[in-house]
């Protein structure tokens, strides 16, 4: 197969400016306010100070733009100069006047006579006091915010230039051409070439004070109290030295140009064109900052990735640097380009297009070169420099090839689409599913020597060759594709995947890790993986390329995202191209060859992580009020000490980047609150509300400029105070009084119990009493008045000799016997305790008045409605027992009735006694008073009624009495 190959002579660059720099322009569209750019300062926190021409004053952190104007207390929308004195407070000076920023708030400076001092021209600061030079060439001091004077001379000269050379030295050029150097304890003198100056300035140049006066450069000699030429005399307002870079910024002609010396001549290089340059400055991260009249600001920055200029080449699908040299990158239907000395050549097969697409390279030890293309394999040989390609006929199947891999016998490994391949030299031998893949799909391949295996990846897992095949399923990947294979601390397997993130496996302890989007990878399509000489992984994806570092437990230490920001136009990486040497790390994405600058950049120091505010209910009231003071330029409070009901907190903090600002990570932490770190995050800012009451203490910590979580973090410590009744004082105080009220409680129901028992118990007794002579009468009435008729019938039986009357009076002594033991045993029923039992009284009538009633043959029935235990008060049954008794014994011996009934029931805590009879009653006017009355009697003992009712149909006797119970259901 012919391929045509051709030399193109070009040098990989671009112009010369852009092969140093990469250039980012900000404007009204990114938050400027205002494209006319005056001053430029740099604070302690890395924040870019801007002043504007009609825009007021801004702050930039490299993401965004703050703007304070008028309406926040400045002086005047138009600045002139800027200063940063040693409290970090930002002077600001105006047409008439000058403003100062604290942090929260301006205070202004007004003079008197402001139209014949002028527009105040620069600030400088010895120790705590500030002078100012207007236009009008006088010196003016301000100190502890008083001003001491606004239009003084110096020596009886104006000055023309007023310069902060040092912290503690200042430059005064007076009309007279003196130079007068003045420090916080001295003064010097110089005398100053006498020659009309169209363009000065004062700078560090190697170390020395030095001044450059209508392009040449002179030294001040303090020492030798003179001003000394130097070699240098090129034309142009000098803006700025870079010591770093010894090159000189300044302006001409509408351009900014930079000079350098290069061996004895010098250089100028074009940086701008069309623009007026007002200031040039550099930050701590050696950013070269350019302030212009109506274009606004450019920042030029080192790249941290140099495309390389391929004409006609756009995506580059592999790349390879030979052991001669020579570079080789595999493009996208563009050929196969080799990089030697500044020379293209680029090879091309015009009969294969798919040829020309090459997806995997690898070098021989005889410098013949394996391509793997879309329309197959092929071998360059250097020698000839001609190709072979492999077809069926040798034993390869045609169509895509995926990726090369050599292993230590020296076999060549083939992944395709339709399998994976062997080559031995000779001949190629096919594995597939029959002989133990997974699936005949080969996404990838990766041959460890550690373990003497090759893995192959196919769309669910890793198939592992090491005299046979050993499949390792992987569910983290199970549906995903697994693209990219490579070697990590030698015994592990980096795996890049198309969906489902970044993986480290192990072949003896399976899957350790898999981090994605969630564990701060910018994208879970990963096109390749490599791990370089000092232990980092590099991982591409369509965002960028990412810069990880792990820990010896697998814990992310540096994460660092490379993107446009960076120097990658194209941004999107492609599957195999990626390539490390000693000293190149080669990339190729989709619009081509890019080589990361593996030089540090020589940062001189990392803008410090801040606080910017702390706000209450999101400003709604002032920490201040609940502080010992306020520190600093944003006006933290100090022992910040909260009420309970204010703890509602929003913190802000901030690391400035202005180089990278996309890659700044915060993760912060409350102790006393959170369980643990959080995620790492972007933003500035976290709300805690309803915090409880403690001690608490406020951690952030963010990454460095190299993607690392820095050991110089942020500790706050705050007090949210108990409420008052959570208090200690309180709770103890409250506590006394509660058990004393307790206590009392406790004594007064004591006491009150044992007063009721007492008050019960004295009527009890009394009851008793009462129902002991009761007992006592009633017992001494029928008990004394049976045993008297006992007696006098016994003393008649003595006196009388007569039969007849002796067998009467030995009944009646008989008959008064059983009433005597009947009695007896009524009264002993009636005082024990458990005839107090409804029940038992109702089954006492019921037995007594149906032994009564059989003599007559009268039927007797009864009814117990009653369903539950129910309890009489202590002397009840007696009364009850007699009433009724006193009833059954009328009827029984005066009704004449052939059915008698009892029926007992309670309803809502009345009782209720019925006895009735179907006899022929009885007449009230001749009836017994004293039965009657004795029973009415006994009913008003019960506190109940009684009702007799009688007719020549029968007669009915109603008892009801209301049963009062305690609060315990007690009966009383």
């Amino acid at each position: 197969m012919k391929s045509l190959g051709h030399v193109l002579c070009l040098v990989l660059v671009y112009c010369e400016a852009y092969s140093q720099y990469a250039v980012s322009r900000y404007t009204a569209i990114d938050g400027l306010p205002q494209s006319e750019v005056q001053a430029l300062v740099e604070d302690s926190n890395g924040y870019l100070w801007l002043g504007t021409q009609g825009g007021g004053l801004a702050r930039f952190d490299g993401k965004s733009f703050d703007v304070y104007t008028t309406r926040d207390g400045l002086l005047n929308n138009v600045i002139g100069n800027l200063f940063i004195d040693r409290n970090q407070y930002i002077w600001s000076s105006h047409v008439q006047g000058i403003s100062r920023f604290d942090g929260k708030l301006f205070k202004t400076f007004v003079p008197p006579d402001a139209e014949d001092i002028g527009r105040i021209s620069t600030m400088v600061q010895l120790r705590d006091t500030l002078f100012f030079t207007s236009v009008s060439g006088t010196l003016g001091k301000i100190f502890n915010d008083s001003v001491f004077y606004w239009n003084k001379s110096v020596h009886g000269q104006s000055i023309y230039r007023l310069h902060q050379m040092s912290f503690d030295e200042v430059f005064i050029l007076l009309n007279d051409n003196r130079l007068i150097i003045r420090t916080v304890t001295s003064e010097q003198e110089i005398l100053f070439p006498t020659v009309e100056i169209n363009s000065l300035s004062f700078l560090w140049y190697k170390g020395k004070r030095s001044a450059i006066i209508n392009g040449q450069l002179f030294e001040i000699d303090l020492l030798q109290k003179k001003v000394v030429p130097q070699s240098l005399n090129h034309t142009g307002n000098y803006r700025f030295y870079d010591e770093r870079k010894e090159a000189f910024w300044y302006s001409w002609n509408n351009q900014l140009m930079q000079l350098h010396q290069r061996e004895k001549a010098w250089e100028s290089e074009l940086m701008l064109r069309d623009v007026l340059v007002t200031t040039v400055i550099s930050d701590v991260e050696n950013n070269i900052w350019v302030a212009t009249s109506g274009d606004g600001l450019y920042k030029f920055y080192e790249r941290d990735f140099t495309q390389y200029y391929l004409p006609d080449v756009k995506s580059v699908l592999s790349v390879m640097v030979g052991r001669e040299g020579s570079t080789w990158v595999g493009t996208s239907f563009k050929g196969l380009v080799r990089i030697r000395n500044g020379n293209v050549q680029v090879y091309r097969n015009h009969l294969e297009p798919r040829k020309d697409a090459a997806t995997c390279l690898l070098e021989n030890p005889d410098g013949s070169i394996w391509i793997g293309t879309y329309g197959g394999l092929g071998l360059y040989n250097p020698t000839r420099e001609s190709f072979r390609w492999f077809t069926e006929a040798d034993g390869i199947a045609p169509g895509s090839v995926f990726n090369l891999q050599r292993d230590n016998n020296g076999f060549l490994w083939i992944g395709m689409r339709n399998g994976l391949f062997r080559f031995d030299g000779e001949t190629f031998k096919r594995f597939s599913v029959d002989d133990g893949l997974n699936s005949n799909l080969i996404s990838a391949t990766h041959y460890n020597s550690f373990h003497k295996s090759l893995f192959a990846a196919s769309h669910s897992g890793l198939n592992q060759l090491n005299d046979k095949f050993q499949f390792h399923p992987l569910d983290q990947f199970k549906n995903t594709n697994i693209v990219s294979l490579a070697s990590y601390r030698d015994s592990l397997v980096l795996i890049g995947s198309s969906g489902a993130g970044l993986g480290l496996f192990s072949p003896t302890q399976g899957l350790l890790t898999a981090l994605t989007s969630r564990d701060g990878l910018p994208s879970d399509f990963i096109y390749l993986v490599k791990e370089d000489t000092e232990g980092y992984i590099w991982v591409g994806s369509e965002k960028g390329i990412t810069r990880i570092l792990f820990d010896d437990r697998f814990n992310i230490v540096s994460n660092f995202h490379f993107s446009h920001y960076n120097g990658l136009t194209g941004v999107e990486t492609n599957q195999n191209a990626v390539f490390f040497t000693e000293d190149k790390k080669l990339f190729g994405l989709i619009d081509g060859l890019y080589e990361y600058n593996v030089k540090p950049h020589n940062v001189v120091e990392e803008s410090p992580l801040h606080l910017t505010d702390i706000q209450l209910f999101y400003g709604d009231f002032k920490t201040e009020d609940y502080a010992r003071g306020l520190e600093g330029f944003y006006k933290i409070p100090v022992a910040l000490s909260l009420p309970y009901n204010r703890n509602h907190l929003t913190f802000k903090f901030n690391r400035v980047d202005k180089r990278n600002p996309q890659a700044v990570r915060f993760v912060y932490l409350l102790e006393g609150f959170d369980s643990k770190w959080s995620q790492p995050t972007s933003s500035g800012q976290v709300t805690y509300s309803n915090l409880p009451p403690g001690d608490y203490t406020f951690k952030i910590n963010s990454t460095n400029s190299n993607g690392s979580w820095t050991n110089n973090g942020i500790v706050y410590s705050f007090t949210i105070a108990a409420p008052y009744y959570k208090k200690p004082f309180f709770i103890v105080t409250a506590s006394v009084f509660f058990i004393c009220v307790i206590a009392f409680v406790f004594y007064w129901r004591v006491r009150t119990r044992i007063t009721r028992i007492r008050r019960l118990q004295k009527i009890r007794e009394e009851e008793q009493e009462i129902i002991r002579r009761e007992i006592a009468r009633d017992f001494h009435d029928d008990m004394g008045n049976q045993l008297t008729r006992i007696i006098n019938y016994v003393s008649l039986l003595r006196l009388n000799g007569s039969p007849v009357k002796t067998d009467e009076l030995y009944g009646k002594v008989e008959h008064s016997a059983k009433y005597l033991y009947a009695g007896t045993r009524d009264f002993i029923w009636s005082i024990n305790p458990e005839s107090d039992e409804l029940s038992i009284l109702f089954l006492h009538l019921r037995d007594f008045a149906e032994k009564m009633f059989e003599e007559k043959g009268i039927q007797f029935r009864a009814f117990n409605m009653v369903k539950e235990k129910v309890k009489l008060p202590y002397g009840y049954n007696r009364q009850i027992n007699l009433l009724f008794k006193e009833a059954m014994t009328n009827t029984f011996k005066h009704s004449s009735a052939g059915n008698v009934s009892l029926t007992v029931s309670v309803e809502s805590g009345v009782v209720r006694f019925v006895f009735e009879d179907d006899g022929i009653g009885f007449n009230h006017s001749v009836a017994d008073k004293s039965g009657i009355r004795n029973m009415e009697e006994r009913a008003k003992k019960l506190n109940g009624s009684f009702l007799l009712q009688s007719s020549t149909s029968g007669t009915k006797v109603i008892l009801t009495f209301t049963l009062i119970k305690d609060k315990y259901g007690a009966s009383i």
